[in-house]
C-alpha cells in the first residue's frame, strides 16, 4: 500500500484517491508513534538494568584516572627519567630509506620508539599505583580476617576416625529406619 501511495504521488494521481491515501498516511502515523514509544520504552528500560549507569561512570572515572595518570608520567616520571637518561628525544631519530620525484622517504622510527617508551613509563605508572591500592587492601585485610574467625566456618576439620564413627552410626540409624518400615508394610 505505501508503495502504491509513493507511486501515486509520483505520478500526480495522489488527487483523485486523496481519501483513500490519507487512510495510509493516518496508519502510518499510528505506526510510527507506537513504533516511538515501544523504542522509547525499550531505551528506558536498558537504561533502567544499572550496567549502562555503571559502565558509564567507569568511563567518567577512568577519563579522570587517565588525567591523573597523564599527569603523573609528563609531570613526575618523565622529567625524572630525562635527568636519568640525559635528556635524550627518541622522536627525531630517522633514517632516509630513498628519494622519490625529489623528496627524501623518511623512515621515522624514532616517533615510534617514543611512543613505546611512553608506553613503557605509563604502564610502570599504572603499575604502581596498583600496587599501592593493593598495599592499602593487605593492611585492612587482617581486621576483617579476625571478625571472621568467629565463625563456625573456620572450625577445625574432624579427623578421619571421627567421620568413620559418623558414617557407622548414621548407616546404622538408617538400616534401623529400614527395618522398622518393613515390619510396618507387614
Amino acid at each position: 500500500m505505501r508503495v502504491q501511495f509513493l507511486f501515486c504521488v509520483m505520478q500526480g494521481a495522489a488527487t483523485e484517491n486523496f481519501t483513500h491515501f490519507h487512510k495510509i498516511i493516518d496508519t502510518d502515523r499510528n505506526f510510527l508513534q507506537l513504533f516511538a514509544v515501544k523504542i522509547f520504552k525499550e531505551f528506558v528500560a536498558f537504561i533502567n538494568r544499572g550496567n549502562v549507569i555503571d559502565l558509564a561512570v567507569g568511563v567518567i572515572i577512568g577519563t579522570a584516572f587517565g588525567r591523573i595518570v597523564s599527569s603523573l608520567v609528563a609531570d613526575v616520571f618523565t622529567p625524572l627519567l630525562g635527568i636519568i637518561v640525559g635528556g635524550v628525544n627518541l622522536s627525531q631519530l630517522s633514517l632516509v630509506v630513498g628519494q622519490t620525484e625529489g623528496k627524501e622517504v623518511v623512515l621515522a622510527y624514532g616517533n615510534f620508539l617514543q611512543s613505546c617508551f611512553d608506553f613503557l613509563v605509563t604502564g610502570f605508572a599504572i603499575f604502581m599505583i596498583i600496587r599501592l591500592v593493593n598495599r592499602i587492601r593487605e593492611i585492612r585485610k587482617p581486621e576483617e580476617v579476625n571478625h571472621s574467625q568467629d565463625t563456625p566456618t573456620n572450625a577445625p576439620q574432624p579427623t578421619e576416625e571421627v567421620q568413620l564413627l559418623r558414617e557407622i552410626r548414621d548407616s546404622l540409624a538408617e538400616a534401623k529406619r529400614a527395618g522398622r518400615g518393613k515390619e510396618n508394610s507387614d
